[in-house]
């Protein structure tokens, strides 16, 4: 197992951008460089299509009446869940949970849930059964007839055990950060730090890419991810639902709220993507402000799955 090498202190003055710290090309080179160090979206990017996915409602809504059969993809923290202070506080509220059920029944649409939480640890959380669940960023995923994981990302699973050996030792003195060990990847929660800890836990970060040249370092939400360098992402893992359920990116509708859900907007240029929050991502085609329209947008497309579905009945009874 290789060993860790230099000092673990580090200075603001000495610590470098994360683009030159990390030294790792992404997998979806478009957006990487408007990611901000938080994993969110940018505030603001110049797009010649109108987000607001209120106005677009006549063509979205031509585009799910259209569609027999539905994938609805979603995120889970911060689109389901309220963001929350500490990982293990998630939950989806009732309201959201029912509203999920009532989508799961339609024999038009099939749910799946995409995270960068383990498999296991989400899958619980969000429990809606003959689901299709993709975690550690769609390095593992499972559903009806479905199971698969990313071996070469198990493969580094030893780089991952000296990274948390490592962290353990240096952040014992970083006050409100959180390590988290997923598996196939490792998160390190800094929302209750300051900046001070913040910054020293950067530097922590570039060691560990520079001593494990297998593993790569991301930003996310208010944490940094560890993971294997050419590791399966949410793009992949999508690729794997469609084709198992004989289905197009025309038939998707997809909902993220970070910067690795570009990589399934980046494979769905036919599809219905939708970014979530105030910032704006280049590659989905609409925004929803927040968690509030994501259950008003979710409602709607119930309302009009059922109506076709009574319209349908309709003409069969005629015949």
């Amino acid at each position: 197992m290789k060993q860790f090498s230099g000092s673990a202190r580090t200075s603001s003055a000495s610590i470098p951008t994360a683009s030159q710290s990390f030294g790792v090309t992404p997998l979806v080179l478009t957006h990487h460089e408007h990611q901000n160090e938080e994993g969110a979206f940018p505030p603001s990017i110049a797009s010649a299509v109108d987000f607001d996915w209120t106005k677009n409602w006549p063509e979205i809504r031509r585009r799910i009446v259209a569609s027999p059969k539905l994938l609805v993809a979603l995120g889970f923290d911060g689109i389901l869940s309220p963001t929350v202070p500490r990982p293990d506080e998630a939950t989806v509220p009732e309201d959201i949970r029912r509203l999920l059920t009532k989508l799961n029944n339609s024999p038009q649409i099939t749910l799946a849930f995409l995270s960068g939480r383990s498999l296991g640890n989400f899958q619980v959380r969000v429990g809606i059964p003959d689901a299709f669940y993709a975690g550690n960023h769609g390095m593992e995923i499972c559903g009806p007839g479905l199971s698969s994981f990313d071996g070469l990302a198990a493969s580094c699973r030893s780089d991952l055990v000296d990274a948390l050996a490592f962290l353990a030792r240096c952040t014992k003195r970083l006050q409100g950060v959180l390590i988290e060990d997923k598996g196939m990847s490792v998160t390190v929660h800094f929302r209750l730090a300051n900046t001070r800890d913040r910054v020293a836990l950067r530097g922590l970060m570039e060691i560990i890419v520079q001593n494990h040249p297998r593993l790569r370092s991301f930003p996310g939400e208010e944490c940094w991810d560890l993971r294997a360098r050419a590791s399966w992402n949410k793009g992949d893992a999508l690729r794997q639902l469609l084709a198992h359920l004989h289905l197009t990116s025309t038939d998707t509708i997809y909902i993220g709220d970070e910067f690795t859900d570009e990589d399934a907007f980046t494979w769905l240029t036919d599809g219905l993507t939708f970014c979530v929050g105030s910032g704006v991502s280049r590659l989905a085609r609409y925004r929803l402000p927040d968690r509030a329209h994501v259950a008003q947008f979710l409602s709607s497309v119930l309302s009009e799955v059922n109506n076709t579905q009574r319209e349908e009945m309709k003409i069969e009874r005629l015949w």
